[in-house]
């Protein structure tokens, strides 16, 4: 009789270890299913900065770069003299909203 309880309690054990990785797997399968994993493109992608604004390193070209990082070592008043912003930060700020709009700039006193 005590072997028999011995077998018993062993398939017991085996069979909750087995229910348990499996529901695991379904809950990890569920968590991460089509549409919520994390992009690593998106995450990694690169980003600099203009008046306050995040934009894509990779859709802006290299005189742009060269544009914004010296842009961005001014000091404000001399930013807002600026009456020149290159086309590819114009065509990224106004990228998704339905009529273009032109880039405001103001003068320095």
């Amino acid at each position: 009789m005590y072997r028999i309880t011995m077998k018993f309690n062993k398939f017991k054990r085996r069979l909750l270890v087995f229910l348990s990785v499996v529901l695991t797997a379904f809950f990890l399968a569920s968590c991460t299913g089509p549409g919520k994993a994390p992009n690593p493109e998106k995450a990694e992608e690169e980003t600099v900065v203009y008046m306050g604004r995040g934009l894509p390193v990779s859709k802006l070209s290299d005189e742009t770069l060269e544009w914004l990082e010296r842009f961005n070592q001014m000091p404000e008043e001399a930013q807002l003299a600026i009456d020149y912003v290159p086309h590819d930060i114009c065509s990224l700020i106004n990228e998704g909203s339905e009529s273009p709009e032109a880039l405001e700039t103001t003068d320095a006193p």
